[in-house]
């Protein structure tokens, strides 16, 4: 029986690790971040911004900066620059 509070914890066997380097997960990962930039500059634009809504926002397009500094693919480390912080 789980107690209020307590949270539920997949056993280690049934955790997947998605493979970072696959082209399925850089087109989600372009996808995520095209869709949160849109938002966030949408959401810009009304008179009354919803702080809570547009730093989940940034934070995701943060998230996703900092993925892609850290492991670009192999075809774009040649021709981009390193990210800087």
């Amino acid at each position: 029986m789980i107690l209020k509070g307590q949270k539920r914890k997949l056993p280690s066997e049934d955790v997947e690790v998605p493979d970072q380097s696959s082209p399925l997960w850089e087109s989600q990962r372009q996808f995520v971040f095209s869709v949160s930039l849109n938002k966030y500059q949408r959401s810009q634009e009304l008179p009354e911004p919803s702080l809570r809504r547009s730093v989940l926002i940034a934070n995701t397009l943060r998230q996703i900066s900092l993925e892609t500094c850290r492991s670009p693919p192999l075809d774009q480390q040649a021709s981009e620059p390193s990210c800087s912080s």
